[in-house]
């Protein structure tokens, strides 16, 4: 039972990146847009390398061939992206960051982070590609 439930979970976690990459194939020039204002340097080629990232670790935590590592390389993308792309630093984001009134993707993207831990920490378990 335990072993359904990681993989349940797996699945539901992992889909949500898996979901964005698929938004981010159907609508790139949204995308492109947000990466731009960022101001990173070679926005067309970290939205590649995103990309393939996201398509890659996805799989990986889903599939759980290599499991852990595919949710490490989620957590990294997804802390880079929301303190790059959704946090304003030069707007006192991060000082303002649990005190405002709109807090609540921020305790979201902290409860995401929290399930790739998880599974970084503890593995696909026997169900996967891998089994562990």
């Amino acid at each position: 039972m335990d072993n359904t439930i990681k993989l349940v979970g797996r699945i539901m976690i992992a889909g949500l990146f898996a979901w964005a990459a698929i938004r981010e194939v159907m609508n790139p020039s949204q995308i492109m847009s947000g990466v731009k204002s960022s101001g990173l340097p070679a926005p067309g080629l970290f939205f590649v390398i995103i990309l393939v990232l996201l398509v890659a670790s996805s799989f990986m935590v889903i599939a759980g061939y290599r499991a852990r590592q595919g949710a490490l390389g989620l957590l990294i993308i997804f802390v880079l992206a929301t303190f790059v792309l959704q946090i304003d630093i030069g707007g006192g984001g991060l000082g303002s960051l649990f005190g405002g009134k709109n807090y609540g993707p921020h305790l979201k993207n902290l409860a995401i982070a929290g399930g790739l831990l998880y599974i970084y920490a503890s593995g696909a378990g026997k169900i996967g590609m891998n089994k562990g």
